[in-house]
């Protein structure tokens, strides 16, 4: 289990740096490590990085509510 939570957090930090390479890698590894605690809402670690970044883009914008609200309200 450790390794694959691991694993995870660094296939999720990786989409953070591919589509942000401005980010520090710890900063990317912290914003994974926080979206591990949903892992189980993801449907893959570079999925949640690019919701999170869609949500970061959304939220600039001022446009629509955060991805992640709309998909916890059932």
């Amino acid at each position: 289990m450790q390794a694959s939570k691991i694993d995870w957090i660094r296939r999720c930090a990786e989409r953070f740096l591919d589509q942000h390479p401005a980010l520090e890698t710890d900063q990317a590894i912290h914003l994974a490590a926080a979206l591990w605690t949903d892992a189980e809402m993801w449907g893959s670690p570079e999925e949640a990085a690019e919701i999170e970044m869609a949500v970061w883009e959304d939220e600039a914008s001022g446009t629509m509510q955060p991805l992640y609200q709309q998909a916890t309200r059932h």
